[in-house]
């Protein structure tokens, strides 16, 4: 188990947010992330460690 950072990245690539979850590996990390990206992107941290950096998610029609 380990402690994830998640940043709410907006459309102009500034930070608008974050949180801290304890999940059990990158792969939850990078889940957790999609579910929390929307219409900015998120950047998934483990301390000085940047796991990933996700897009906005597109929204279907």
């Amino acid at each position: 188990m380990g402690e994830y950072r998640f940043f709410k990245v907006n459309p102009g690539g500034m930070i608008d947010s974050g949180t801290r979850e304890r999940l059990p590996d990158d792969d939850a990390a990078i889940a957790r992330a999609r579910a929390l990206a929307d219409n900015g992107g998120v950047e998934v941290w483990a301390g000085s460690r940047r796991i990933a950096k996700l897009p906005p998610q597109r929204m279907s029609a």
